[in-house]
């Protein structure tokens, strides 16, 4: 028989789907909160979370975890299905891209938060220990701020049990192409520790994230690809009945390249995500406040061209594209 489920003050019997809030405060006495619905199944099974909306704009995965919160059925579900439909509350109505609008942090670079640190660090530490370390799987659906984004996942390779779960989720979840998480890209000062799925990864909880969606909107192919991407990891997992409509074995990235400006100015590209370009093939030009031309941005690698930017303004050292190498 399935225990019942509380995550945070919101408590679910075998059979039943709340909804509500988690509420948290910084050490101002700031309040904030996430909401959250928890889809208690009817018989015994896996536990797993749908997150999205750590960073503000990126609509598609949002809008297809509400989808999911409305249509799924908990007398349908072995199991429990946890969603967060939006994670960054605050930013998402401020309409700030990427950080929270209280301390300017990425949200999605401070796992597993501090409970007394800044407002993004107890948000993230809440989220944690509240939902993620209540589960066995997680998917982080993420993608198209400022920008196009062509759909590819990303793994962690934290231990090879997590990693072939995660991919085994990645194979049904639609995507032709897919990033094994380094620890960090040092030409870019980036790193993977904080990411929500890495921190979920070292704690043996399979976690992948999907990157889909476009110039922070709602487009509905984008919305549908995440929602159909979920339901047949679902099926996978047997948290539903069903068999999943998608099999694939996706090419994985032996590594991710940041393209970066020059010059600042106006910017106007001219290649489209998920072309296949080589070495110094022109991506997109930049140029000044009278019209005239700055300079040519060229990829600095051959590869699948996966986030383009579509926001006019553009600084020095800014990144305007992101390359998938292929081995």
């Amino acid at each position: 028989m399935q225990d019942s489920i509380t995550i945070g003050s919101i408590s679910a019997k075998p059979g039943e789907k709340k909804s509500g809030f988690i509420e948290f405060w910084d050490n101002s006495l700031i309040a904030s909160k996430f909401p959250v619905v928890v889809i208690n199944g009817s018989e015994n099974g896996p536990k797993i979370a749908v997150n999205a909306g750590l960073h503000p704009f990126e609509y598609a995965g949002m809008e297809a975890a509400i989808r999911l919160s409305k249509t799924i059925d908990p007398k349908d579900v072995k199991g429990a299905i946890i969603i967060i439909p939006i994670a960054n509350v605050a930013g998402f109505l401020k309409t700030i891209e990427t950080v929270h609008p209280v301390d300017n942090i990425n949200l999605n670079r401070v796992f597993p938060g501090i409970p007394t640190g800044s407002m993004s660090q107890i948000l993230a530490y809440t989220l944690f220990n509240e939902v993620v370390l209540k589960v066995n799987y997680l998917l982080d659906l993420h993608g198209g701020e400022l920008e196009t984004c062509h759909p590819y996942m990303l793994v962690p390779h934290k231990n090879q049990e997590t990693f072939e779960a995660g991919k085994r989720m990645a194979n049904v979840y639609g995507p032709d192409y897919l990033w094994e998480l380094p620890d960090s890209l040092p030409e870019v000062g980036w790193s993977s520790s904080g990411l929500l799925i890495t921190q979920a990864s070292l704690r043996g909880i399979p976690a992948i994230v999907i990157e889909a969606g476009q110039n922070a909107r709602i487009e509905e192919s984008h919305a549908q690809f995440h929602l159909n991407g979920i339901s047949n990891v679902l099926k996978q997992l047997q948290i539903i009945k069903g068999e999943p409509t998608r099999h694939g074995n996706p090419k994985i990235f032996k590594k991710m390249v940041f393209v970066t400006s020059t010059a600042s100015g106006m910017f106007y590209p001219v290649a489209k995500e998920g072309m296949e370009v080589a070495r110094d093939e022109p991506l997109a030009e930049v140029r000044d406040f009278f019209g005239n031309p700055l300079t040519t941005i060229r990829a600095n690698a051959g590869g699948i061209l996966l986030h383009v930017s579509h926001s006019p303004p553009i600084r020095n050292g800014g990144v305007i594209a992101m390359i998938g190498e292929l081995p």
